[in-house]
Protein backbone atom coordinates (compact mmCIF):
# COMPACT_ATOMS: atom_id res chain seq x y z
CA UNK A 1 0.00 0.00 0.00
CA UNK A 2 2.82 2.85 0.34
CA UNK A 3 3.43 3.18 -3.03
CA UNK A 4 -0.01 2.85 -3.97
CA UNK A 5 -2.42 6.12 -5.00
CA UNK A 6 -4.67 7.58 -1.99
CA UNK A 7 -8.01 6.31 -4.12
CA UNK A 8 -6.72 2.60 -4.37
CA UNK A 9 -6.03 3.35 -0.23
CA UNK A 10 -9.61 4.60 -0.18
CA UNK A 11 -11.04 1.45 -2.25
CA UNK A 12 -8.86 -1.08 -0.82
CA UNK A 13 -10.02 0.12 2.98
CA UNK A 14 -13.68 0.18 2.00
CA UNK A 15 -13.55 -3.25 0.49
CA UNK A 16 -12.03 -4.89 3.37
CA UNK A 17 -13.68 -2.99 5.96
CA UNK A 18 -17.41 -4.31 4.10
CA UNK A 19 -16.14 -7.87 3.90
CA UNK A 20 -15.49 -8.18 7.55
CA UNK A 21 -18.67 -6.72 8.40
CA UNK A 22 -20.54 -8.69 5.96
CA UNK A 23 -18.77 -11.83 7.71
CA UNK A 24 -20.12 -10.67 11.13
CA UNK A 25 -23.52 -10.10 10.16
CA UNK A 26 -23.87 -13.43 8.13
CA UNK A 27 -22.67 -14.86 11.91
CA UNK A 28 -24.98 -12.85 14.12
CA UNK A 29 -28.23 -12.86 11.55
CA UNK A 30 -27.89 -15.85 8.87
CA UNK A 31 -26.74 -18.51 11.33
CA UNK A 32 -23.23 -19.11 9.32
CA UNK A 33 -20.00 -19.59 11.48
CA UNK A 34 -16.40 -19.11 9.87
CA UNK A 35 -13.18 -20.19 10.82
CA UNK A 36 -9.87 -18.76 10.50
CA UNK A 37 -7.39 -21.30 9.52
CA UNK A 38 -3.64 -19.21 9.68
CA UNK A 39 -1.19 -21.83 8.63
CA UNK A 40 1.06 -19.14 8.45
CA UNK A 41 1.84 -15.36 9.16
CA UNK A 42 -0.68 -13.12 9.46
CA UNK A 43 -0.31 -9.53 9.30
CA UNK A 44 -2.24 -6.16 8.49
CA UNK A 45 -5.67 -6.81 6.19
CA UNK A 46 -4.65 -10.65 6.79
CA UNK A 47 -4.84 -10.19 10.50
CA UNK A 48 -8.07 -8.44 10.53
CA UNK A 49 -9.88 -10.23 8.22
CA UNK A 50 -9.04 -13.09 10.80
CA UNK A 51 -10.40 -10.83 13.53
CA UNK A 52 -14.31 -10.93 11.97
CA UNK A 53 -14.16 -14.49 12.22
CA UNK A 54 -15.77 -16.55 14.96
CA UNK A 55 -12.74 -18.53 16.48
CA UNK A 56 -9.21 -18.22 15.08
CA UNK A 57 -6.47 -21.50 14.87
CA UNK A 58 -2.68 -20.95 14.68
CA UNK A 59 -0.07 -22.99 12.99
CA UNK A 60 2.49 -24.03 15.90
CA UNK A 61 5.36 -23.83 13.73
CA UNK A 62 7.31 -21.52 16.22
CA UNK A 63 7.34 -18.94 13.01
CA UNK A 64 3.93 -18.20 12.10
CA UNK A 65 2.73 -15.16 13.72
CA UNK A 66 -0.31 -12.10 13.93
CA UNK A 67 0.33 -9.07 13.93
CA UNK A 68 -0.46 -5.38 13.21
CA UNK A 69 2.90 -3.92 11.60
CA UNK A 70 0.71 -0.94 10.33
CA UNK A 71 2.46 1.56 13.18
CA UNK A 72 6.34 0.51 12.69
CA UNK A 73 6.33 0.06 9.11
CA UNK A 74 3.82 2.55 8.12
CA UNK A 75 3.15 5.11 10.23
CA UNK A 76 -0.66 4.73 9.98
CA UNK A 77 -3.08 3.22 13.14
CA UNK A 78 -4.65 -0.25 11.91
CA UNK A 79 -8.07 1.98 12.70
CA UNK A 80 -10.70 0.45 10.31
CA UNK A 81 -11.04 -2.91 11.94
CA UNK A 82 -8.02 -3.71 14.12
CA UNK A 83 -7.45 -2.08 17.01
CA UNK A 84 -11.29 -1.71 17.97
CA UNK A 85 -11.42 -5.26 17.45
CA UNK A 86 -8.90 -6.32 19.68
CA UNK A 87 -10.15 -4.41 22.41
CA UNK A 88 -14.17 -4.84 21.88
CA UNK A 89 -14.44 -7.98 20.59
CA UNK A 90 -11.42 -10.37 21.33
CA UNK A 91 -11.18 -8.28 24.85
CA UNK A 92 -7.38 -7.57 24.78
CA UNK A 93 -5.99 -5.24 27.83
CA UNK A 94 -5.40 -1.96 26.40
CA UNK A 95 -2.05 -2.09 27.28
CA UNK A 96 -1.65 -5.22 25.53
CA UNK A 97 -3.29 -3.60 22.15
CA UNK A 98 -0.50 -0.99 22.47
CA UNK A 99 2.19 -2.82 22.67
CA UNK A 100 1.21 -5.37 20.56
CA UNK A 101 0.54 -2.66 17.81
CA UNK A 102 4.60 -1.76 17.93
CA UNK A 103 5.55 -5.57 16.85
CA UNK A 104 6.72 -5.18 13.88
CA UNK A 105 7.05 -9.14 13.99
CA UNK A 106 3.69 -9.77 15.96
CA UNK A 107 2.90 -12.23 18.31
CA UNK A 108 2.88 -16.03 17.77
CA UNK A 109 3.00 -19.37 20.09
CA UNK A 110 1.24 -19.77 23.48
CA UNK A 111 1.67 -16.07 23.62
CA UNK A 112 -0.96 -15.45 21.21
CA UNK A 113 -3.10 -17.76 22.69
CA UNK A 114 -2.86 -16.21 26.33
CA UNK A 115 -3.59 -12.39 24.78
CA UNK A 116 -6.31 -13.54 23.07
CA UNK A 117 -5.34 -12.71 20.38
CA UNK A 118 -6.12 -16.19 19.01
CA UNK A 119 -8.26 -19.64 19.82
CA UNK A 120 -6.09 -22.47 19.78
CA UNK A 121 -2.75 -23.56 18.62
CA UNK A 122 -2.22 -26.41 16.30
CA UNK A 123 1.07 -28.05 15.62
CA UNK A 124 2.00 -29.03 11.78
CA UNK A 125 1.64 -32.64 12.58
CA UNK A 126 -2.06 -32.49 13.60
CA UNK A 127 -2.91 -28.93 11.45
CA UNK A 128 -5.69 -30.83 9.00
CA UNK A 129 -7.02 -33.01 11.96
CA UNK A 130 -7.50 -29.77 14.06
CA UNK A 131 -8.76 -27.50 11.43
CA UNK A 132 -11.37 -30.06 10.50
CA UNK A 133 -12.06 -30.63 14.35
CA UNK A 134 -12.62 -27.21 15.40
CA UNK A 135 -14.71 -26.58 12.00
CA UNK A 136 -16.84 -28.91 12.93
CA UNK A 137 -17.31 -27.56 16.04
CA UNK A 138 -18.55 -24.72 14.81
CA UNK A 139 -20.54 -25.73 12.43
CA UNK A 140 -22.56 -27.88 15.28
CA UNK A 141 -23.25 -24.73 17.48
CA UNK A 142 -24.81 -23.06 14.55
CA UNK A 143 -28.47 -22.71 14.45
CA UNK A 144 -30.62 -25.37 12.89
CA UNK A 145 -31.94 -24.14 9.38
CA UNK A 146 -35.26 -25.25 7.77
CA UNK A 147 -35.92 -28.10 6.38
CA UNK A 148 -35.76 -26.75 3.01
CA UNK A 149 -32.90 -25.37 1.29
CA UNK A 150 -32.40 -23.62 -2.07
CA UNK A 151 -30.33 -25.15 -4.21
CA UNK A 152 -28.18 -22.46 -6.23
CA UNK A 153 -26.70 -23.66 -9.68
CA UNK A 154 -24.19 -21.73 -11.60
CA UNK A 155 -25.19 -18.49 -13.49
CA UNK A 156 -25.25 -18.27 -16.77
CA UNK A 157 -23.39 -15.52 -18.64
CA UNK A 158 -22.28 -14.08 -22.10
CA UNK A 159 -19.26 -11.95 -22.37
CA UNK A 160 -19.24 -10.12 -25.64
CA UNK A 161 -16.51 -8.27 -25.78
CA UNK A 162 -15.95 -7.41 -21.42
CA UNK A 163 -20.07 -6.66 -21.49
CA UNK A 164 -21.91 -9.08 -19.53
CA UNK A 165 -25.54 -10.50 -19.91
CA UNK A 166 -27.03 -12.32 -17.30
CA UNK A 167 -30.63 -13.38 -17.46
CA UNK A 168 -31.93 -10.30 -15.51
CA UNK A 169 -28.64 -8.34 -15.46
CA UNK A 170 -26.65 -6.67 -18.39
CA UNK A 171 -23.70 -4.94 -18.24
CA UNK A 172 -22.06 -2.56 -20.57
CA UNK A 173 -18.82 -1.72 -20.46
CA UNK A 174 -17.61 2.26 -21.94
CA UNK A 175 -13.46 1.64 -20.66
CA UNK A 176 -12.52 4.63 -22.40
CA UNK A 177 -14.93 6.83 -20.67
CA UNK A 178 -14.31 4.84 -17.11
CA UNK A 179 -18.50 3.86 -17.21
CA UNK A 180 -20.11 0.75 -16.75
CA UNK A 181 -23.69 0.76 -17.57
CA UNK A 182 -26.12 -1.72 -15.29
CA UNK A 183 -29.76 -2.85 -16.04
CA UNK A 184 -32.09 -4.88 -14.10
CA UNK A 185 -34.63 -6.14 -15.91
CA UNK A 186 -37.54 -7.51 -13.89
CA UNK A 187 -40.45 -10.63 -15.58
CA UNK A 188 -44.23 -9.15 -16.16
CA UNK A 189 -45.04 -11.39 -13.16
CA UNK A 190 -43.81 -12.79 -9.94
CA UNK A 191 -44.51 -15.20 -7.12
CA UNK A 192 -46.72 -13.15 -4.92
CA UNK A 193 -46.09 -15.91 -1.72
CA UNK A 194 -43.52 -17.56 0.23
CA UNK A 195 -44.20 -20.78 -1.27
CA UNK A 196 -44.69 -19.61 -4.64
CA UNK A 197 -40.94 -18.39 -3.97
CA UNK A 198 -39.36 -21.42 -2.66
CA UNK A 199 -41.16 -23.22 -5.37
CA UNK A 200 -39.29 -20.89 -8.23
CA UNK A 201 -36.32 -21.94 -6.20
CA UNK A 202 -32.86 -20.51 -7.58
CA UNK A 203 -35.25 -19.25 -10.47
CA UNK A 204 -36.63 -16.66 -7.98
CA UNK A 205 -36.07 -13.55 -10.02
CA UNK A 206 -35.18 -11.41 -6.84
CA UNK A 207 -33.08 -14.04 -5.87
CA UNK A 208 -31.55 -14.81 -9.46
CA UNK A 209 -31.04 -11.29 -10.16
CA UNK A 210 -29.65 -10.21 -6.95
CA UNK A 211 -26.96 -13.12 -7.61
CA UNK A 212 -26.31 -12.10 -11.23
CA UNK A 213 -25.77 -8.63 -9.87
CA UNK A 214 -23.59 -9.23 -7.06
CA UNK A 215 -21.21 -11.66 -9.81
CA UNK A 216 -21.26 -8.77 -12.57
CA UNK A 217 -19.88 -5.88 -10.15
CA UNK A 218 -17.27 -8.36 -8.85
CA UNK A 219 -14.75 -7.51 -11.05
CA UNK A 220 -15.96 -4.37 -11.80
CA UNK A 221 -13.21 -1.74 -11.37
CA UNK A 222 -14.66 1.31 -13.24
CA UNK A 223 -14.76 5.08 -12.24
CA UNK A 224 -18.98 5.15 -12.84
CA UNK A 225 -21.93 3.05 -12.55
CA UNK A 226 -25.02 4.00 -14.43
CA UNK A 227 -27.97 2.16 -13.26
CA UNK A 228 -31.61 1.89 -14.73
CA UNK A 229 -34.56 -0.70 -14.28
CA UNK A 230 -36.35 -2.34 -17.03
CA UNK A 231 -39.72 -4.07 -16.98
CA UNK A 232 -42.68 -4.14 -14.73
CA UNK A 233 -40.81 -3.66 -11.98
CA UNK A 234 -43.20 -2.67 -9.14
CA UNK A 235 -45.64 -6.03 -10.24
CA UNK A 236 -42.53 -7.93 -10.27
CA UNK A 237 -41.41 -7.33 -7.16
CA UNK A 238 -43.14 -9.16 -4.00
CA UNK A 239 -45.30 -7.65 -1.52
CA UNK A 240 -44.30 -7.01 1.93
CA UNK A 241 -46.52 -9.57 3.14
CA UNK A 242 -44.25 -12.02 0.96
CA UNK A 243 -41.06 -10.62 2.12
CA UNK A 244 -42.32 -10.63 6.00
CA UNK A 245 -42.82 -14.62 5.41
CA UNK A 246 -39.31 -15.24 3.83
CA UNK A 247 -37.71 -13.09 6.43
CA UNK A 248 -37.82 -12.81 9.83
CA UNK A 249 -40.41 -9.82 11.59
CA UNK A 250 -38.53 -7.65 14.15
CA UNK A 251 -41.25 -5.81 16.09
CA UNK A 252 -39.04 -4.34 18.17
CA UNK A 253 -37.02 -2.78 14.91
CA UNK A 254 -40.52 -1.67 13.24
CA UNK A 255 -41.68 -0.06 16.67
CA UNK A 256 -38.47 1.70 16.78
CA UNK A 257 -38.68 3.14 13.15
CA UNK A 258 -42.51 3.70 13.57
CA UNK A 259 -41.57 6.39 16.39
CA UNK A 260 -38.59 7.77 14.97
CA UNK A 261 -40.93 8.09 11.16
CA UNK A 262 -42.90 10.90 13.73
CA UNK A 263 -39.82 12.92 14.44
CA UNK A 264 -39.27 15.90 11.55
CA UNK A 265 -36.77 15.16 8.82
CA UNK A 266 -35.12 12.11 9.95
CA UNK A 267 -33.99 9.19 7.90
CA UNK A 268 -32.45 5.98 8.29
CA UNK A 269 -29.37 4.01 6.82
CA UNK A 270 -27.29 1.36 7.44
CA UNK A 271 -24.30 1.48 9.25
CA UNK A 272 -22.19 -1.57 9.49
CA UNK A 273 -25.17 -3.59 9.28
CA UNK A 274 -27.27 -2.08 11.36
CA UNK A 275 -30.36 0.33 11.12
CA UNK A 276 -28.74 4.18 12.02
CA UNK A 277 -30.72 6.84 12.54
CA UNK A 278 -30.14 10.46 11.38
CA UNK A 279 -31.73 13.87 11.76
CA UNK A 280 -30.53 15.91 9.56
CA UNK A 281 -26.70 15.34 8.55
CA UNK A 282 -25.85 13.88 12.23
CA UNK A 283 -26.91 10.22 13.54
CA UNK A 284 -28.76 10.18 16.99
CA UNK A 285 -29.70 6.74 16.73
CA UNK A 286 -28.94 2.83 16.57
CA UNK A 287 -30.46 -0.80 16.91
CA UNK A 288 -28.76 -3.66 17.21
CA UNK A 289 -29.32 -6.97 17.82
CA UNK A 290 -26.98 -10.10 17.95
CA UNK A 291 -23.04 -10.83 18.26
CA UNK A 292 -22.78 -7.26 17.23
CA UNK A 293 -23.66 -6.17 20.42
CA UNK A 294 -22.81 -8.69 22.64
CA UNK A 295 -26.03 -10.86 21.98
CA UNK A 296 -28.02 -7.84 23.56
CA UNK A 297 -31.25 -6.33 22.07
CA UNK A 298 -30.28 -2.89 22.37
CA UNK A 299 -30.77 0.75 20.84
CA UNK A 300 -27.94 3.17 21.16
CA UNK A 301 -28.57 7.00 21.60
CA UNK A 302 -26.90 9.95 21.54
CA UNK A 303 -27.07 11.44 24.56
CA UNK A 304 -27.12 14.80 26.73
CA UNK A 305 -23.83 15.18 28.81
CA UNK A 306 -23.75 13.49 31.94
CA UNK A 307 -26.98 11.68 31.39
CA UNK A 308 -25.03 8.62 30.27
CA UNK A 309 -23.37 8.00 33.61
CA UNK A 310 -26.54 8.74 35.56
CA UNK A 311 -28.87 6.36 33.50
CA UNK A 312 -25.98 3.59 33.81
CA UNK A 313 -25.43 4.48 37.81
CA UNK A 314 -29.38 4.61 38.53
CA UNK A 315 -30.00 1.26 36.69
CA UNK A 316 -27.16 -1.18 35.57
CA UNK A 317 -29.77 -3.97 34.06
CA UNK A 318 -31.26 -2.04 31.60
CA UNK A 319 -28.44 0.85 30.55
CA UNK A 320 -24.68 0.47 29.89
CA UNK A 321 -22.16 2.04 28.07
CA UNK A 322 -21.70 1.30 24.30
CA UNK A 323 -18.28 0.33 22.37
CA UNK A 324 -17.37 2.83 20.10
CA UNK A 325 -20.03 5.39 21.25
CA UNK A 326 -19.74 5.23 24.71
CA UNK A 327 -16.97 7.59 24.95
CA UNK A 328 -19.15 10.35 23.15
CA UNK A 329 -21.60 10.19 25.99
CA UNK A 330 -24.28 7.86 24.04
CA UNK A 331 -26.05 5.08 26.35
CA UNK A 332 -27.19 1.57 25.46
CA UNK A 333 -30.52 0.23 26.32
CA UNK A 334 -31.38 -3.17 26.24
CA UNK A 335 -34.63 -4.04 25.27
CA UNK A 336 -36.99 -6.80 26.01
CA UNK A 337 -40.65 -7.75 27.19
CA UNK A 338 -40.20 -5.20 30.30
CA UNK A 339 -38.70 -1.99 28.47
CA UNK A 340 -40.82 0.93 29.29
CA UNK A 341 -40.95 2.36 25.40
CA UNK A 342 -42.33 6.08 27.19
CA UNK A 343 -38.51 6.24 28.41
CA UNK A 344 -37.41 5.10 25.06
CA UNK A 345 -38.83 7.62 23.33
CA UNK A 346 -38.42 10.39 25.42
CA UNK A 347 -34.59 9.56 25.17
CA UNK A 348 -34.91 9.57 21.52
CA UNK A 349 -36.58 12.97 21.52
CA UNK A 350 -33.85 14.06 23.71
CA UNK A 351 -31.07 12.32 21.15
CA UNK A 352 -32.71 13.67 18.29
CA UNK A 353 -32.68 17.46 19.65
CA UNK A 354 -28.97 17.63 20.17
CA UNK A 355 -28.25 16.78 16.06
CA UNK A 356 -31.43 18.22 14.11
CA UNK A 357 -31.55 21.18 12.17
CA UNK A 358 -33.40 24.17 13.61
CA UNK A 359 -36.33 24.32 11.23
CA UNK A 360 -36.91 20.26 11.99
CA UNK A 361 -36.85 21.07 15.92
CA UNK A 362 -39.36 24.07 14.97
CA UNK A 363 -41.79 21.23 13.37
CA UNK A 364 -41.55 19.23 16.39
CA UNK A 365 -42.35 21.84 18.92
CA UNK A 366 -45.41 22.95 16.77
CA UNK A 367 -46.54 19.85 15.92
CA UNK A 368 -49.70 19.05 17.95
Amino acid sequence: LRTSAHGFKVNFCKFTNETRVGIEDASANSGMRFLAALNGTASGGGYELALACDKILLVDDRNSAVSFPEVPLLGVLPGTGGLTRLTDKRKLRRDRSDLFSTLAEGVKGKRAVEWNLVDALAPLSRWEEQVAGMARTLADEAPPRGERGVALPELAVTDEDGSLRYGHVALDLRRDERVAELTITAPDDAPTTAEDAFAAGAGWWALQAFRELDDALGDVKIGLIATSWGGTVVEAWTSEATLAELHDFDPVLERLRAFIETLPETSEKLSHGSPTWWGGRKTFACYHSGSYDEGREAVWIKAPEGAQQTLVEGNPARFYRPKYLGPSGWVGMRLDDTTDWAQVELLLVEGYRLVAPKRALKKLDEAP
